[in-house]
């Protein structure tokens, strides 16, 4: 999508249509400058926060939501990473600008912040398997985040990782090794997949043993004789070639 945070901004806000209002969760300075220059442009109202909606994680007491049109308290979330408080906000914020006979109540609200399902994003698909499609530092960060606050029993101690060969590898096990006692790196079969042997060749010097375990056909099965449990990360490709094989 681009090398920097602002030319990614612009090829995503390409969406944004004429008259049509934009809502945007917290946004790098950068970004938000290139998304606001955009939506004048074309005359799409802005609607950012924390400006014009507010969201508040209150930790074990839901999520709180303030914004335009109603004030929601202890919002429950289904989908796993402090992160997600903002994304409901943003979906809620997004709701309070479709057409009255479109909108939800805010018992439809809650209902489905409390129901929703995102495949491949913190996903603990079986106990000894995470999945998640962090395949930038932003994302791995995030997802950091959320590894650090599991218990010792639960976390995982492998990283099965695999990348396009576009993606910021190192970026993306910096955030992530420290958690892990080992990483074992390994390729799907899409056309962008960087090679097991070449992932680790760029993943020197981390914090633990890296080591180049093949295709994900026979990388998978491998790790998941070892002691813990495993995160298979890196590529959305990879986490849907994990999901086929746990399916056949």
């Amino acid at each position: 999508l681009g090398s920097d945070v602002a030319s990614i901004a612009a090829e995503k806000a390409g969406i944004i249509k004429p008259g049509i209002p934009v809502v945007v969760g917290p946004l790098e300075p950068a970004a938000l400058r290139v998304v606001r220059s955009i939506a004048a442009e074309r005359d799409a109202p802005l609607v950012a926060s924390p400006t014009d909606f507010r969201v508040d994680d209150q930790r074990g007491q839901g999520v709180c939501y303030r914004g335009p049109g109603r004030d929601l308290d202890g919002l429950e979330l289904r989908l796993r990473g402090g992160h997600q408080a903002w994304n409901a906000g943003v979906a809620v914020a997004l709701v309070e600008y479709l057409p009255a006979h479109l909108r939800p109540d805010d018992a439809a609200c809650r209902s489905g912040l409390a129901t929703v399902a995102h495949a491949g994003r913190i996903e603990r698909l079986t106990d000894d398997v995470w999945l998640d499609c962090a395949h930038n530092p932003v994302g791995a960060d995030q997802l950091a985040v959320f590894l650090r606050e599991l218990p010792d029993d639960v976390r995982p101690r492998t990283l099965l990782l695999g990348m396009s060969a576009s993606k910021d590898a190192r970026g993306v096990a910096r955030a992530l090794a420290p958690l892990v006692d080992r990483v074992f790196t390994t390729h799907c079969s899409h056309p962008r997949a960087m090679s097991a042997g070449e992932l680790a060749t760029h993943l020197v010097d981390l914090s633990c043993p890296v080591l180049p375990a093949g295709p994900i056909e026979d990388a998978f099965p491998m790790v998941r004789q070892l002691d813990g449990a495993v995160l298979v990360a890196g590529s959305v490709f990879l986490v849907g070639a994990v999901r086929d094989l746990l399916d056949a």
